[in-house]
């Protein structure tokens, strides 16, 4: 199982501190959800099975596992063989807060059917295609932009169990794959705020390589949507123009891992000023969550544009496919009314357990409807090579 990196860092963002009330759910006084018994199994769970090193692992899970998913407070878990001894171990491993269901397809079919599409964008006939692991309902969801796809799908994916009868749900969208990020870049001059900003926001400070500066979304550096990145040093100011402070200049690994994107870039600070201004001051987020997070996980972000919002978790993974490049996220349904705004890139997305706040990734793209794509938390420190500023 990976471990949770126990590290103490400040991001610029303000918590909501009044309650509020939403049905169904534990709500502490700082308008926290409680899903800490749930989470608290669902490690439990993780430590048994010997968490994968990488969600896309094949088979690496038991044989009948079907996934699993939180259900208001409780983890639900699936099985396509559930009895009595099963309940009774895994009621042992995970503790009593926990539900069962008996589901069709294995986990590893599941993963197994989104690993196919993944690999073999050029065998399935449409230009576009969006699919997330739906672990409620026990199917892959895909959404394509032709209808027609879905025989090259089967085809595709016929080894698999189930492949024609309950394995998938498939939907037509013609705007499929073309959603997970905002396609546009910023010149030299770009703006970042940590409180108002119209661009892009400030995500989480970092040490690396002994050099303090910033994490945040990568995405308005790209200088080709989909394949390139500028390369060249380009001004970040605090501020909402270039008459505003610099804060420094981005770095020259910006973020790509072969056709997987992961958007997050590294902006090394320049600035003297910088480390006595008040952007410093932020709300403390205890520690990073190294695992994936569950469907119907509640989450909060604070960008600079749309405030504090907070949703579920939709797909634990989210995978886009256009023209043979694949993007990976999680996707986030918000619940809050005011959603995800233009200008909210690049700020943390974090989750509650035990009393802690922990890192879970940063934002990264919004659909027409403001619900949400973030990239992995874990996978930009692993890769960064980061030490979080405390």
């Amino acid at each position: 199982m990976k471990k949770i990196i126990s590290i103490a860092l400040c991001v610029a963002f303000l918590l909501v501190c009044s309650p509020f009330s939403v049905a169904g759910y534990n709500i502490d006084s700082n308008g926290v959800i409680d899903q800490s018994e749930a989470l608290n199994s669902y490690d439990k769970l993780q430590a048994y099975f010997g968490y994968p090193d990488d969600w896309f692992d094949e088979n690496a899970w038991p044989a009948t596992y079907g996934g699993c998913y939180l259900d208001n407070t409780d983890l639900v878990l699936c099985f396509t063989d559930l009895n009595d001894e099963i309940k009774k171990q895994y009621t042992e491993i995970c503790g009593e807060n926990i539900k069962f269901k008996e589901v069709t397809n294995t986990y590893n079919d599941l993963v197994n059917a989104v690993n196919l599409m993944v690999d073999n964008p050029d065998k399935l006939s449409c230009k576009g295609l969006h699919i997330g692991l739906d672990t409620e309902n026990n199917v892959v969801d895909v959404k394509v932009s032709d209808i027609s796809a879905v025989e090259s799908i089967y085809e595709l994916c016929k080894s698999i169990k189930n492949s024609k009868d309950g394995l998938f749900r498939i939907t037509e969208d013609e705007n499929a794959g073309q959603s997970q990020y905002t396609s546009y870049s910023c010149s030299d001059g770009s703006v970042i705020n940590n409180v108002v900003s119209a661009y892009f926001s400030l995500g989480v400070w970092a040490y690396r390589a002994g050099q303090l500066g910033f994490i945040t979304c990568g995405h308005p550096f790209w200088t080709d949507y989909y394949t390139t990145f500028d390369t060249n040093a380009v001004n970040v100011y605090y501020g909402n123009n270039q008459q505003n402070l610099l804060m420094g200049t981005t770095a020259s690994y910006l973020s790509k891992v072969g056709l997987t994107y992961y958007d997050y870039t590294f902006v090394p600070v320049t600035s003297s000023w910088v480390g006595t201004n008040s952007c410093y001051n932020g709300y403390t987020i205890d520690s990073v969550y190294s695992s994936n997070p569950l469907q119907s996980q509640v989450v909060y972000g604070c960008g600079a544009i749309g405030g504090t919002w907070y949703g579920e978790i939709a797909y634990n993974n989210s995978v886009s496919i256009l023209y043979s490049t694949v993007t990976q996220a999680y996707e986030m349904e918000l619940t809050s009314t005011n959603g995800i705004q233009f200008g909210d890139s690049g700020c943390p997305i974090y989750f509650t357990q035990n009393g802690e706040h922990k890192l879970l990734s940063f934002q990264s793209a919004m659909r027409d409807d403001h619900h949400g794509y973030s990239t992995r938390a874990d996978l930009t420190f692993t890769r960064l090579g980061a030490t979080l500023f405390t």
